[in-house]
């Protein structure tokens, strides 16, 4: 267990001490999260615009 921990350790120490690969792997993590809720919103819109045509048909018939 304790080597473990001196692992995660080591590696945070690591990733802080390469800051610039550190903000590269930030904004990387905010693009991907970004654009997942982009397509999130695109395809709620979509969802919601599909269901507003099948109950537009439906009062039609």
């Amino acid at each position: 267990m304790q080597v473990f921990l001196l692992i995660i350790v080591c590696f945070i120490t690591f990733l802080i001490s390469y800051s610039a690969y550190w903000r590269i792997f930030v904004r990387l993590c905010r693009c991907l999260v970004t654009l997942f809720f982009m397509v999130s919103f695109i395809i709620f819109v979509g969802l919601v615009l599909f269901a507003a045509e099948h109950v537009g048909e439906r009062e039609q018939q």
